[in-house]
């Protein structure tokens, strides 16, 4: 909800993503994540499809911080999404 207007309709930016291409990236990010003290806020690994982390740096950037690594089943599904 905090992501929402006050009042009337409207969706406002909630996080930011990025994916990483390996492992050792995956890595790399989730330490940058813990240096700079930024609440982890979920975590999680579907094996065959992703490895995720969710931050909550709204108080430092105002948003939350999505970092993905893709594994096969995931790269799939993630290249079958329509892109303009």
């Amino acid at each position: 909800a905090h992501a929402l207007p006050e009042q009337g309709f409207g969706i406002q930016l909630h996080h930011t993503g990025y994916l990483v291409e390996n492992d050792a990236e995956f890595a790399e990010a989730v330490a940058w994540v813990e240096a700079q003290r930024i609440p982890v806020a979920s975590r999680g690994r579907n094996e065959g499809s992703l490895e995720i982390l969710f931050a909550d740096a709204r108080q430092t950037i105002g948003h939350h911080l999505e970092i993905i690594h893709l594994f096969e089943k995931g790269r799939q599904m993630f290249d079958a999404v329509p892109r303009n």
